[in-house]
């Protein structure tokens, strides 16, 4: 995989709206991702994809590294999730081997920001991305 290729976060971001950029702040803090996980992913797919798609990297983030990406924070909140409730399940005394985590309800993940501060925080890292700081 030619990992040199990647898209030019600065770039993209200096042509998104603010309303665009917390849009996109709040999706990803929605989905509990960081900016660097968003960037990543995305560049990681972007690094394989076509000559047709690299011409066009908002296009591309858009149409194909957004769902992958949403894909991505599904399975990583459903670990999260049903590691919790395993969690919980030792907690209440079963044994290890009593239960597996597949066998249980998946637990909501614990709040330790509100949505609001999520929502900051990665916005704050989008600004930085978009100053090239």
């Amino acid at each position: 995989m030619d990992t040199s290729v990647g898209i030019d976060w600065c770039d993209y971001l200096h042509h998104l709206s603010d309303h665009q950029m917390h849009e996109l702040a709040a999706w990803l803090a929605a989905e509990y991702l960081n900016v660097s996980e968003f960037t990543d992913i995305i560049d990681r797919v972007y690094a394989q994809a076509s000559d047709e798609w690299r011409r066009r990297p908002p296009a591309f983030i858009d149409h194909y590294g957004r769902p992958m990406v949403a894909r991505y924070a599904h399975r990583k909140r459903g670990f999260a999730e049903r590691l919790a409730a395993l969690e919980d399940a030792y907690m209440s005394g079963a044994f290890k081997g009593d239960v597996a985590a597949a066998e249980l309800a998946p637990s909501p993940l614990p709040q330790t920001q509100t949505e609001a501060h999520r929502v900051i925080a990665v916005l704050d890292s989008l600004e930085r991305m978009r100053s090239g700081s």
